[in-house]
């Protein structure tokens, strides 16, 4: 019976047993492949999208596309684990260890990359792009910083396009020219390249490259290069019919402040940012946070006059700011100038309206003023409507705080009580009867005296009648009201010319 069983017996032939291990070494293969699949789609999709990972563990690849790779080798892993124990191979309990280990490394490997994925990267598009969050106020990176008020600052979150591979390539070649020092050649084809955008009107395109080129050559020491690259990409926003949001608007901000300080371009593309604001934005004389941003910049870089004009049309930060600069400015002159650097300040925002910035400027002006010259011997005075501090050695720097009070009040009576009380020290600072009219005109009703030529006036009633079709109309002067006062019938309130920088 034995011998029986043992004739019955077929032992495998060499062939057979050679292709199951070669059957064994392609499975492990194939398998091998699986395990690292989450790892090669990495590196494919770095390659193909051009994404520089500033860690290895920093894959940036969709999560959907390593759950199919860690599938796919859970799968392989499977039959492979099945074919070994099937054929009874030797090595069978020690490959199914290894096979178990190795599972669990992928089976992690590819959770940490989901996780990397939801957490680094958000899954919306604008213009058929993937996007990411920055955070952007007024377009500076805050970076965690406080105000000088200490009150932490609140970001919001906006989406900014992640550039091309295409762009990106470009950039990098320009870039290396850029290094070498060869400025006008990487400028030269970067207009070359953006001009082509242009012409097939992929704006966005070309301003990611102008922007990006420009922020290059300026930082760079280019300056005259990256001024034209600017110039050209306001020209751009402008054919693009770009309005003035967030991310616009930081985009420029973000160059101006690449700008060598005293690089003569510096002040065009200023004047293009403003001229666009103005043209595709709701403020007639540009946007506020423009404004703002840039008078800080021009303050921070000494550039007195230029940050005096933006600060006048920004936010309502921007008196702080400007009070601020002119008291530094004061500090480098006599004690007893004050009044004519708080007046700089105090004028423009009454002419343009702004009559609470003009009284937050000059409150925080004489703040200082007190706190570092205590010997000024200072008087606060109380009402119920409102507090005005008295320096018996300034009388313009009380001037100013009175005639603010009389803006309040609306009294053209009082305004002239005003004037008449301090006439002799009004007439020391010849350069204050310019805005005084003008305040008087705007804010209390008294027509400026029209500077008349008796001759001509004579000639003109001898051969025209008196009625002379050529002569200018007269302007009749709208006027400001005050605080609670009743708007007259038919006169018109002149706004600022930046609403709500209140």
């Amino acid at each position: 019976m034995a011998s029986s069983d043992s004739n019955n017996t077929t032992l495998p032939s060499p062939a057979d047993e050679a292709g199951k291990y070669i059957g064994c070494v392609f499975l492990f293969a194939f398998w091998a492949l699986c395990a690292t699949s989450p790892f090669l789609m990495a590196r494919l999709y770095r390659k193909w999208f051009s994404i520089r990972s500033p860690s290895p563990w920093d894959f940036q690849i969709p999560a959907s596309t390593t759950l199919i790779g860690g599938f796919m080798y859970f799968v392989v892993s499977a039959v492979m684990i099945d074919y070994i124990d099937k054929h009874k191979f030797p090595f069978s309990r020690t490959a199914t260890i290894f096979a178990c280990v190795a599972s669990w490394y992928v089976a992690m490997h590819v959770m940490v990359i989901v996780a990397l994925d939801a957490c680094l990267r958000v899954k919306s598009r604008r213009g058929g792009r993937i996007t990411r969050e920055f955070e952007i106020e007024d377009g500076i990176r805050m970076e965690g910083r406080k105000r000088d008020d200490g009150v932490a600052r609140t970001s919001p979150i906006h989406h900014i396009p992640v550039m091309s591979a295409k762009i990106q390539k470009v950039l990098a070649r320009q870039k290396a020219k850029i290094e070498e020092g060869d400025f006008y050649e990487a400028h030269q084809q970067l207009l070359t390249i953006a001009n082509r955008y242009v012409k097939s009107s992929s704006y966005a395109d070309a301003i990611e490259l102008l922007s990006s080129g420009a922020t290059l050559l300026l930082k760079a020491g280019a300056g005259s290069s990256g001024a034209d690259l600017c110039t050209y990409l306001i020209d751009i926003y402008q054919k693009s019919d770009l309005k003035p949001d967030t991310a616009n608007k930081a985009r420029l901000l973000s160059l101006l402040r690449a700008f060598p300080p005293n690089e003569p371009g510096k002040k065009k593309f200023v004047a293009g940012i403003v001229e666009w604001s103005s043209k595709y934005g709701e403020f007639p004389a540009g946007d506020p946070e423009l404004h703002h941003v840039i008078g800080t910049l021009y303050a921070e870089e000494g550039e007195v006059y230029d940050a005096e004009r933006h600060l006048t049309l920004g936010t309502s930060d921007s008196a702080a700011v400007f009070a601020d600069m002119e008291y530094t400015w004061y500090e480098t002159d006599e004690p007893s100038t004050a009044s004519h650097y708080a007046a700089r300040a105090v004028f423009p925002y009454l002419l343009v309206g702004n009559t609470r910035a003009a009284n937050k400027a000059l409150l925080l002006f004489t703040s200082r003023l007190s706190t570092s010259h205590p010997g000024l011997g200072v008087q606060s005075i109380s009402s119920p409507s409102s507090d005005i501090r008295i320096y018996p050695s300034l009388p313009l720097l009380n001037f100013l705080g009175l005639l603010l009070l009389a803006i309040q009040r609306g009294s053209s009576d009082l305004f002239k009580t005003l004037k008449s009380h301090y006439g002799t020290h009004l007439k020391e600072v010849s350069a204050w009867e310019e805005p005084m009219l003008q305040i008087g005109e705007m804010y209390f009703g008294i027509k400026i005296p029209s500077q008349s030529n008796p001759m001509m006036d004579m000639m003109s009633s001898l051969l025209m009648g008196g009625n002379n079709p050529f002569a200018a109309k007269k302007r009749e002067p709208q006027r400001v009201q005050a605080a609670g006062s009743e708007k007259p019938s038919g006169a018109g309130t002149p706004q600022p010319p930046a609403p709500g920088v209140d």
